[in-house]
């Protein structure tokens, strides 16, 4: 598991060093809903971007997710037979982005990358409350659309607006994640 956050430090080390050289930076803010498996409430998910357009088809992004928090509970066999377990689902996430054209306007896109999670748990009984960390790193992907505000107005130039679905699985907890974005170019 240690070789993999080296291995993304790296890439993107290696990725920062051509960047300057050409494309468009952006930033992008994210807000949407997880819907975790076995939860039957959906959880607020707010992520922040910022990503390189190599061209007008690929780009490469580097973020953070928050996925709000997944909740269970049951009975086991020891003597407390009620139990509430709280998981916390956090990541910093590399992917690549596929973007095709539709309209001069109008993108559809596709997006595989890397979780680097960590998920904070809190099991409470009746009588007592413990807590402890776990983290991990699992495949990602997902799909959206995307509407380029820039031929609107001088106003909304390098802005753009954004919907997305992705799909996740946190060690065996897997979570669709519904999102709408605005992001800037420059």
């Amino acid at each position: 598991m240690k070789f993999l956050p080296t291995a993304a430090f790296v890439l993107a080390a290696l990725t920062c060093s051509s960047l300057t050289h050409a494309g468009d930076f952006y930033i992008q803010g994210q807000v949407g809903v997880t819907e975790f498996e076995f939860d039957d409430d959906d959880d607020m998910f707010t992520a922040v971007a910022l990503g390189w357009a190599g061209s007008k088809n690929f780009a490469i992004e580097a973020a953070y997710h928050d996925y709000g928090k997944y909740f269970r509970t049951g009975t086991d066999d020891q003597a407390e037979p009620d139990f509430k377990l709280t998981h916390e689902i956090y990541s910093v996430v590399l992917a690549g982005i596929g973007k095709m054209n539709v309209t001069e306007s109008f993108y559809l896109t596709g997006k595989i990358g890397i979780d680097f999670w960590g998920m904070d748990l809190l099991t409470e009984r009746q009588s007592s409350a413990t807590s402890h960390d776990d983290s991990g790193s699992d495949i990602f992907m997902g799909f959206g659309l995307i509407y380029d505000l820039s031929k609107l107005s001088n106003f909304t130039n390098g802005v753009a607006i954004s919907f997305e679905y992705q799909m996740h699985d946190f060690d065996k907890i897997d979570a669709d994640v519904w999102t709408g974005g605005i992001s800037y170019t420059f």
